[in-house]
C-alpha cells in the first residue's frame, strides 16, 4: 500500500502490486541514473508515494541512498549542506525547493527530478545550462507513483509531462472516449502495468 499526497483532501492508501513497483524502479533507474555510482537522496516522507521511487531507485543497481532527516526537510540551509557534503548526484525535489538551487552551487548534483508543481522557467534554464539533467515525473499514486517523464531542455515549456514510461500508455480522450488530436483539450487516461 502506498499513499497519495492528500492534495485533494485526505491522503488515501492505494494497493499496488509488486510487479507495478518493479516496473517503476526499472524504468526510472534506466532514465535517472548514470553509469557511475549514484548517491541518491531520499527526501520525501516515507508515508508519501514518491518515497517508493526514491528508496528503491536509490538502493537498486548498487547505488547509495542518503536519507534526509526531518530537520533537512524543514530547513533550507540544512538540505543544501546535505546535498553538498554527501555529494548527492540524484534528487527528487519539490519545485519550490529546486528553485532555490543553482547548478554551480552543487557540482555533484547531476540529475534532479521535479514533480507535482510547475517549476519556474528561469530556475529550469539555470540548472540545465550548467550541464545538469532536469526531469519532470508525472503520475497519480494509482499509477504506481509515475506514468510519464520529460527531460527538459533550454526553452522547453514547464508544463510538459512528457512521454509514458515503459509499459505505460497515455491517451487524451473526449467525453465519449475518442482519442483527440494533438492540441485539443480533453482528459488524460493512463493504461499499463503500473495501474
Amino acid at each position: 500500500v502506498i499513499y497519495t499526497s492528500g492534495s485533494t483532501g485526505m491522503p488515501k492508501g492505494v494497493m499496488i502490486e509488486h510487479i507495478s513497483a518493479m516496473n517503476l524502479i526499472n524504468e526510472q533507474s534506466r532514465i535517472f541514473l548514470s553509469d557511475a555510482l549514484n548517491k541518491c537522496l531520499q527526501f520525501a516522507s516515507v508515508s508519501f508515494d514518491a518515497a517508493v521511487s526514491e528508496i528503491f531507485v536509490g538502493l537498486g543497481y548498487g547505488n547509495e541512498l542518503h536519507i534526509a532527516s526531518d530537520k533537512n526537510r524543514k530547513d533550507l540551509d540544512s538540505i543544501k549542506a546535505l546535498l553538498i557534503n554527501q555529494k548527492i548526484t540524484l534528487a527528487t525535489l519539490p519545485s519550490v525547493l529546486f528553485e532555490t538551487l543553482t547548478g554551480a552551487e552543487f557540482p555533484d548534483l547531476k540529475t534532479v527530478v521535479v514533480a507535482g508543481d510547475i517549476t519556474k522557467n528561469e530556475a529550469m534554464e539555470e540548472f540545465i545550462k550548467n550541464g545538469k539533467k532536469l526531469l519532470n515525473a508525472y503520475g497519480p499514486t494509482e499509477s504506481t507513483v509515475c506514468a510519464s517523464i520529460h527531460q527538459y531542455g533550454i526553452g522547453d515549456s514547464n508544463r510538459n509531462i512528457g512521454k509514458p514510461i515503459g509499459n505505460f500508455s497515455l491517451y487524451i480522450l473526449d467525453s465519449f472516449f475518442n482519442i483527440l488530436p494533438i492540441g485539443v483539450i480533453g482528459e488524460l487516461y493512463i493504461g499499463g502495468d503500473g495501474l
